[in-house]
């Protein structure tokens, strides 16, 4: 009986392997007929006034660049099934995903990376909210932000804040570059990803989480940080001198064994430390 279900099965695969090798043969080759629906750029204008943004997608990388004519807008791909909802409303730009596809669309091929600009005449702005599920983040220097929450799935995060009020950066799978910030609390999460922080000033706390990425600091400061990793080093260098309190299972630790009222406290679980103060 096990022989007739093994042979069923195989039988069935064969004839799937055929009917792939047919449809291949038909399209010439051309996977980009399995793609579906194609997408098409969609500009939206922003005239009315705001100063908050607040953005929700599932699936786009998120760009910010100036807009060298003063007019805010909105650049991104569309289909049927995957739109935006693009408006200011309460001095509030709101920017909205809606994914109408069924659960057969996510068996097409789809090679064509949907990207979203936001072009911003201003440079100064009070909150700033991403909920990206899918997607990398892009903000370059040159806009401030009174507070920043960027959170998501997966993606990579790379942005310079300049000064703000409050940084929070959260990702499940995913880098995060944070550089050229000082705010007065800077909290960055991320399950699986590694964290980088380039001249980024906590004027309060810093605090950091990962569980398996390595976190690098370079000149960084902050009277509080706390950083833990479970499997992934630590490394850095601070401005200013601190009472590092140290934990690792199977790792080294190298510190300087300066006493001060500010505090760094590091655990790992299988992971170096290695921090010096510049």
């Amino acid at each position: 009986m096990k022989r007739i279900w093994l042979g069923a099965a195989i039988a069935l695969i064969i004839a799937g392997l055929g009917t792939i090798a047919c449809a291949l043969m038909i399209s010439g080759f051309d996977l980009k007929q399995f793609s579906g629906d194609p997408y098409e750029t969609k500009t939206y204008e922003i005239t009315e006034m705001f100063f908050d943004i607040n953005i929700n997608t599932t699936s786009a990388d998120i760009e910010f660049k100036k807009a060298e004519d003063g007019i805010a807008r909105v650049v991104c791909k569309e289909n049927e099934n995957c739109t935006y909802t693009v408006k200011a409303e309460g001095r509030v730009l709101q920017i909205i995903s809606h994914d109408k596809r069924k659960w057969y669309h996510f068996f097409t091929l789809d090679f064509e990376k949907k990207t979203m600009t936001v072009y911003l005449p201003e440079q100064q702005y009070f909150k700033l909210y991403l909920g990206v599920s899918t997607g990398d983040v892009d903000i370059p220097e040159g806009f401030r932000f009174r507070s920043v929450d960027i959170t998501g799935s997966t993606g990579h995060v790379n942005v310079s804040l300049g000064e703000t009020e409050s940084v929070s950066i959260s990702r499940s799978t995913g880098d995060i570059r944070l550089t050229n910030t000082r705010a007065q609390k800077v909290k960055i999460e991320t399950s699986t990803g590694h964290v980088n922080l380039d001249s980024v000033i906590a004027e309060k706390e810093m605090k950091i989480e990962t569980s398996t990425g390595d976190v690098k600091l370079k000149g960084c400061d902050s009277p509080k940080i706390s950083i833990e990793t479970s499997t992934g080093d630590v490394t850095g260098e601070l401005l200013s001198k601190k009472h590092f309190q140290t934990e690792t299972s199977t790792g080294n630790v190298v510190v300087p064994g300066d006493e001060s009222d500010e505090i760094c406290e590091i655990k790992t679980s299988t992971g170096d430390i290695k921090m010096s103060v510049k």
